[in-house]
Parts: C-alpha cells; sequence; structure tokens
C-alpha cells in the first residue's frame, strides 16, 4: 500500500502513479474522505451521493475502480461518471444534487502523474481539510484489517447518461446565440477533445480539431496552454488554416489558452481582462478575484473600466473561495483558470471561458485591440525554478524572511509579492501543484526589469543552492 505525505497539497491530491500511490492506497482513500465528509458536511441523506469520474490517464481503471470500491464500503450511493472533463464534473455534481464530487485528475502534470479533485457541499475541498483527510487515512492504513481485493472497471455501466446533454443547454442558456467562427480546437490529446469540439460545434462555431484524439500519454505536447512552448501548434493551425481564433486546453478542459487570428497568443491577464470587461458591462462595479500572479496592469486595467478588483492567494480553490465570500462574479488566475459565478456555479470552466470570451469580442471587437495595441509594453521575466518538494516551502520561508528586511510593505499572502509603483511588481511563489517556486517580475524598461532580477532571483538561487 502506497501513500506519499507529499502527494497532500494544497487544493488537490497529486503526485507519480504507483510511486507516490497506488490502487490500495486510493481504496484507503475512498474510505478516509467519506470519514471526514460524514463528521464534516453533513450530508442530505443517511447514504452520502458521490459522483466520480476522471480525465482518462493512464491509470485511472485502476485507481476508478479502487476509489469507488472504498467510498462503497463506507456505504455511499455512487455514480460512475466514467472519463469525463473537470467542469463536467463539477456541473453534475451541482445538477445531480451530490454531497461529493470526486475527480480523478492530474490537470497539466506529465502523463505519469495522477490525482484527485475534491468538491463538498461547502466547495472546494482543500487546504487544512486536506490534511485532516491525509491523518484519517494514516491511521486507517494502520489498521491491517483493511485489504482491498480489487474491483475490476470492466462491463461497468456508465450511469451518469445524460450529463453531457444537459451541460451544453447550460452554456447555451448562460452565453446565448453566438454567430459562427472557424477555431482551431488543440486538446493536446486529453480529455477536452471527447467533449469541446461537440460543445463549440453546437453553437454553429466551425471547429479544425488538433490533437482531439485521446492518448494518455501526450505524444504532441504537454496538454499545459501556461507554457507558450505547448500553443505553437495551435498557433501555426491558426495561420496555417486562417481561422478566426484557436482554442489550447489543459489536461482535463478546466484551463485555456487564446490564440488571435494573426498567431498572437494572449496570456491569462488578456484573457481575464476581456472576460472582465464582458462582465461589467451587463453588471456595472462587480467584483473580478485575480490571484497573487496577476500583474497589476490587469488590476489597473479592471479599475479603469469600473471593477472592484480583490486579489486571492494563486489556485482555484482559493480564488472560488474568495468570489463566494465577497460575492464576486468572475475570478481568474494566471494559470489559465477562469471561474464564473454569474449565472453559473462560481467554479472553473475552460468551455464557458472559450464561449464567454469569443461572445464578448463579438459583442466589442474593440476589445482586441484593447488587449493587443493598447494593452501597456511592459517588459516580463517568468521563471519556474525546480526544487525539491520536501525542501520548496523551507526555501520560502527564508526567503520571505530576507525580502521582507528589503520590501516591508511586501504582501505575503501567497509566497511574497512586491508592488513597485508605475504597475511595476513582482512575486515569488512556490507551486502547490509540482516541485517548483515560482518567479514572475514586470518592469517599463529592460533596465528596471533587470535590476529587479539581480535583487529577486539572485537571493532565491543562492537559496536554492545551499
Amino acid at each position: 500500500m502506497i501513500l506519499n505525505e507529499t502527494i497532500f497539497r494544497a487544493y488537490d491530491i497529486r503526485g507519480k502513479a504507483d510511486m507516490a500511490f497506488d490502487a490500495e492506497g486510493f481504496y484507503v482513500l475512498g474510505k478516509a474522505i467519506i470519514t471526514y465528509v460524514k463528521k464534516t458536511e453533513e450530508p442530505k441523506s443517511q447514504r452520502t451521493k458521490v459522483f466520480v469520474s476522471g480525465d482518462g490517464r493512464l491509470s485511472m481503471p485502476d485507481l476508478y475502480g479502487a476509489l469507488i470500491k472504498g467510498l462503497e464500503d463506507e456505504g455511499c450511493l455512487v455514480t460512475r461518471g466514467g472519463m469525463l472533463t473537470t467542469p463536467l464534473n463539477y456541473f453534475a455534481f451541482h445538477e445531480g444534487d451530490f454531497d461529493l464530487g470526486l475527480q480523478i485528475s492530474a490537470s497539466h502534470n506529465p502523463w505519469h502523474d495522477n490525482g484527485l479533485k475534491l468538491t463538498g457541499r461547502r466547495g472546494a475541498i482543500c487546504g487544512d481539510q486536506i490534511q485532516e483527510i491525509k491523518e484519517i487515512a494514516y491511521q486507517l492504513m494502520e489498521d491491517n484489517s483493511i485489504k482491498y481485493q480489487g474491483l475490476s472497471i470492466k462491463g461497468m455501466v456508465l450511469d451518469a447518461a445524460g450529463y453531457a446533454d444537459r451541460y451544453i443547454a447550460k452554456l447555451k442558456s448562460v452565453v446565448g446565440d453566438q454567430a459562427p467562427k472557424k477555431i482551431v480546437l488543440d486538446s493536446g490529446n486529453a480529455i477536452p477533445g471527447s467533449f469541446y469540439p461537440e460543445v463549440l460545434r453546437s453553437f454553429g462555431h466551425e471547429i479544425i480539431e488538433l490533437y482531439c484524439d485521446l492518448d494518455a500519454r501526450f505524444p504532441n505536447h504537454q496538454p499545459d496552454p501556461e507554457e507558450a512552448e505547448n500553443v505553437r501548434f495551435c498557433q501555426g493551425k491558426v495561420l496555417e488554416t486562417g481561422a478566426d481564433f484557436g482554442l489550447s486546453f489543459d489536461g482535463d478542459g478546466d484551463r485555456v489558452g487564446v490564440v488571435l487570428r494573426d498567431g498572437t497568443l494572449l496570456n491569462a491577464d488578456k484573457i481575464l481582462y476581456v472576460l472582465a470587461a464582458d462582465m461589467l458591462s451587463r453588471n456595472p462595479g462587480e467584483k473580478v478575484v485575480v490571484d497573487a500572479m496577476s500583474s497589476d496592469t490587469l488590476a489597473s486595467k479592471i479599475r479603469g473600466i469600473g471593477g472592484t478588483v480583490i486579489r486571492s492567494k494563486t489556485g482555484h480553490s482559493f480564488i472560488e473561495e474568495a468570489m463566494e465570500h465577497h460575492h464576486a462574479l468572475l475570478g481568474g488566475e494566471q494559470s489559465g483558470h477562469f471561474m464564473f459565478g454569474e449565472n453559473f456555479y462560481g467554479h472553473d470552466d475552460a468551455a464557458l471561458a472559450s464561449l464567454r470570451f469569443l461572445g464578448a469580442v463579438e459583442s466589442d471587437p474593440t476589445l482586441i485591440k484593447d488587449v493587443t495595441i493598447n494593452w501597456p509594453k511592459m517588459r516580463e521575466y517568468a521563471e519556474k525554478f525546480v526544487v525539491d518538494d520536501t525542501q520548496k516551502f523551507q526555501i520560502m520561508e527564508n526567503y520571505v524572511a530576507i525580502m521582507k528586511k528589503k520590501f516591508p510593505e511586501a504582501d505575503t499572502i501567497d509566497g511574497i509579492r512586491i508592488s513597485f509603483g508605475d504597475d511595476e511588481w513582482a512575486i515569488v511563489r512556490p507551486s502547490n501543484t509540482s516541485p517548483k517556486i515560482s518567479v514572475r517580475i514586470e518592469g517599463v524598461s529592460e533596465a528596471s526589469l533587470e535590476a529587479k532580477k539581480e535583487v529577486l532571483v539572485g537571493a532565491l538561487q543562492e537559496l536554492i543552492r545551499l
């Protein structure tokens, strides 16, 4: 039985399958999760209703069966969703009035990884809640009577029928009609390719599929639109076909990158600005939650069109929590997660983000200029330093202590974030999903950027080398 403590992260459970955890570990996880939920979430009925699905990774069959077995051995009523995108899992959770939603996924991580995203009646189960589940799991592992006998999913009946059609109907009710557009859709051989072409076609768009066949080894590129290297295939196809837009999705379908007709890749700041402008056109003065990694330029631009900006820790669960607390209608983060509270459930959904973006630029074509020629020309540095998971938080603690002496006004809500004025800013923070420390810096000139890099990156590299 394998259940390494490093898999219990800030907003999900994630690690290398068969090395950080195995099927027997997932069986115990199922039992631990339900023990926690029964204690804290107050299920509506005596038999806790659970919706379980996954994003089709190679390790999913064994983990799926083990997780379901653990849940059912604790008396749960499990609905098997099969292979779905994460947003479809969220949708089924809300529409089906479940007590718990579980998605087996490692999002954009390499093919050999897998994990689990958890949704309860009070929102995403994350942070200290995941640590409590870890403690329960370890207590169960000490009980030698717990044995996982195995559960084959061969021949399992998919009893989530109808949710995909209802999902499309919901999107249509939220977004409305759109003028047909020619769109390249790149799913990176991940699960979005099994659903999102149909979603976009249902709105009348012409879809050019790129790597939409499911191959969980991701042979063409990593399904991670945050990295420009992964989107170049989509950019090339847009230019080759004369498409109006390109959409590049991540491994489980909750993040998206956008490519314009001329091949320009919009970063998440610019996509969120378009979504904010669209939302504010219907809801003047409303709140938008942005994460710590989002730029000062974005915050200034949203305030400039009448929006109220709330800054949150990075991570979809933290943003969703902030949206609920502040009654915000929109949220987003630099990685490409966009959350919708306007006539929706408050969670991230890349298909809805795509449709909202297309509708926004159709209603107001000047938004394209706003995020291209009219966007301030800042110089940017972004890097992710590989640091062992067992060391990164201690390194960050030491780094923050050093930097607070230099920049006492810095924000430490998530790592350390420094605003220098004139929309110049920097952040250094530990990743909660991988063994990395992320750095992002923006300056008004190359000289200003280099000066900030010398101070901020130099100190970090010294600590990493120790």
